[in-house]
């Protein structure tokens, strides 16, 4: 999308800040150019030494670094921020709330997913004003993690840290139409097992919020959607 911003520590744990090509919107793949930062003293600092580009979007200001002991590391952590609060997205989700990470020795960078998510459908007469997603066990869903990038095939591991949060809002701004025929709507959660099941709290633009609850054992997967 327009604006899109990503993070790269370039085989260094000094992570700058690159901005979409304007003539990449829009497309599955994107070339990227580096975001000048006023007074970063940039071209005096080098950061400690990497053995791969690791890159995580959307950006963020975080830090990355080796999760191997050995000097030729084949695996980092970078620190990340899960929105507890979301923005809507026809069929889809809220710009920056679906995160991706790569690691490659080259320029050449396959994002693999971090996320995935819990697809809703309703139908009715109301207005949709927020969408709110609990964890009945206390799961949690949004706020800190960790996130541990590959170089190989393997996918990225995603670990909810002290200040994690067992809930998430889809804010739906001036509200989102309901018909006869079914709205999705999407939220992003990471990898999660829901052991006691989850609540869904629906609140249309009148005010009034209705309650769902599953208190069925369900789980997402990374890099898909649970219906």
């Amino acid at each position: 999308s327009e604006g899109d911003q990503l993070v790269a520590f370039m085989k260094t744990t000094l992570g700058r800040k690159y901005q979409i090509k304007e003539e990449y919107v829009g497309s599955t793949t994107g070339g990227f150019s580096r975001v000048a930062e006023e007074s970063s003293g940039d071209d005096l600092e080098s950061g400690n030494e990497l053995s791969h580009n690791v890159v995580l979007y959307p950006y963020a200001s975080t830090s990355c670094m080796k999760n191997d002991d050995n000097e030729t590391a084949n695996s980092y952590k970078v620190n990340l921020n899960l929105p507890e609060t979301q923005t809507y997205a026809a069929g889809s989700f809220g710009n920056g709330s679906f995160p991706m990470i790569a690691v490659s020795s080259s320029n050449e960078l396959l994002f693999k997913n971090i996320c995935g998510g819990i697809k809703l459908k309703f139908k009715g007469e109301d207005k949709i004003k927020s969408i709110k997603l609990e964890s009945i066990g206390g799961e949690k869903i949004s706020g800190k993690a960790t996130v541990i990038g590959y170089a190989d095939e393997t996918v990225p591991t995603t670990i909810m840290v002290e200040g994690g949060v067992s809930s998430v809002t889809l804010d739906c701004g001036d509200g989102v139409q309901l018909s006869n025929e079914p709205t999705t709507f999407i939220i992003s959660v990471p990898p999660v097992e829901f052991e006691s099941g989850m609540k869904i709290t629906v609140t249309d633009t009148d005010g009034i919020s209705r309650k769902l609850t599953n208190t069925s054992k369900n789980t997402v997967k990374r890099s898909t959607l649970l219906t």
